[in-house]
């Protein structure tokens, strides 16, 4: 509440601070005025009691606050961390994935696949789903989503195709269909492979072509890991679209193996 004499033997301004005020006239306050300053008294208590009731809320609500235990630090190392102001950050197909650093693997073609798959198992232990049934919402969703892309990402490094194309991804080189040219005398190379293929009847010639494709396999993972060692890019994308090829004539041989019980 204000109150501001104008002159004196004039008149006297009071304020409610509320947008509400009226002005008296005289030297001494009328019935009136006394009746306007009872006005204001009570709004001050009205305002007071509802702050009152507001801090008292905002104190009972903060002391509810559920603490929760902080996440294992390895869901930090590949991309950003789930924290409970901020869920995944940014949208996940918007950044690319090292597969590498989730099993804090140095970056490069050649893996110790025993290292990677024992990481891989530590991993799954820590992160299983069932360890987090009694925590909270957010770490649940934190458990599942860390637990997909361990699985993910091991799949793709323990498969050499696999671990190649990411490779080429993360250096900046991604092999993506229509993107490579492939010589003519390699392609006419793989169509009397696949001729070989379909005239096969007997487990022993069948025997001799895997062993081949499987030698030529070799040949081609070595060849990718010199590439990228050199930092040859460009020659890891020929070898890696060669070994596409190859690949798919092993599962044509795993086909045939299957169908006849072998």
């Amino acid at each position: 509440m204000a109150v501001r004499c104008l002159a004196a033997g004039e008149a006297l301004e009071v304020t409610d601070g509320v947008g509400g005020g009226r002005c008296f006239s005289g030297l001494a306050p009328r019935f009136d005025f006394l009746l306007f300053l009872g006005r204001v008294c009570i709004i001050s208590c009205i305002h007071s009691t509802a702050m009152l009731r507001f801090l008292t809320y905002s104190v009972l609500k903060v002391s509810r606050v559920q603490v929760v235990e902080p996440l294992p630090a390895v869901a930090c190392q590949h991309r950003r961390c789930l924290q409970t102001s901020n869920v995944f950050g940014t949208d996940e197909s918007d950044q690319s994935e090292n597969y590498f650093k989730v099993f804090s693997l140095e970056t490069k073609f050649d893996v110790d696949t025993s290292e990677l798959s024992s990481k891989f198992r530590s991993l799954q232990r820590q992160w299983h789903p069932d360890k987090y049934a009694s925590k909270t919402e957010t770490e649940q969703a934190m458990a599942a989503k860390e637990s997909s892309v361990i699985n993910r990402a091991y799949r793709t490094l323990k498969d050499p195709l696999r671990r190649s194309l990411h490779l080429l991804k993360l250096s900046g080189f991604p092999l993506e269909e229509g993107t490579m040219d492939v010589d003519p005398e390699f392609l006419m190379e793989i169509m009397e492979i696949n001729e070989k293929l379909a005239d096969i009847s007997s487990h022993d010639k069948m025997s001799i072509l895997k062993a081949e494709n499987e030698a030529m396999l070799g040949h081609l993972r070595s060849s990718i890991a010199t590439a990228f060692a050199a930092k040859d890019f460009e020659e890891a994308r020929k070898m890696t679209a060669r070994m596409k090829y190859y690949v798919n004539i092993s599962a044509k041989v795993l086909q045939f193996e299957r169908e006849r019980g072998i």
